[in-house]
């Protein structure tokens, strides 16, 4: 009974919170935030912009980690080996600085290094449609 009836405040505060537009509202600001920023090599070009011209099936989501830190994660389809590849890069924000940083990428679930995630960002900024 007690199992039941704290499962049912958890859902109703959940309920409460994914229907609060502010709460989602705030989620979004942290979105465009990094959908608007851009690298320091690259000031011309967007995040959004870049990703959205080089990427299929885009989506952008922000969560809070375990750490309590902000985290937008964006997840798209490319090539990659010759192949179709579902990507997921996590951006660390340091909102109240107006600092971000990507922050992991993975490849088909894959945790990627430092110089891979370096290659295809080169390459999704790079590339000959944002010329």
């Amino acid at each position: 009974m007690i199992l039941a009836i704290a499962a049912s405040i958890s859902g109703c505060i959940f309920v409460l919170i994914a229907l609060n537009p502010q709460w989602k509202e705030g989620q979004q600001q942290y979105i465009e935030f990094v959908k608007e920023g851009h690298p320091e090599t690259y000031p011309n070009v967007s995040y959004g912009e870049a990703f959205e011209t080089y990427f299929a099936d885009c989506s952008w989501e922000y969560f809070e980690s375990t750490a309590q830190q902000d985290v937008v994660e964006f997840h798209g389809t490319c090539l990659y080996g010759g192949e179709n590849a579902d990507v997921t890069i996590q951006f660390l924000l340091s909102y109240e600085e107006q600092t971000f940083e990507v922050y992991a990428m993975s490849i088909n679930g894959e945790m990627q290094p430092d110089y891979v995630i370096g290659i295809l960002l080169t390459d999704v900024f790079e590339g000959d449609v944002l010329q």
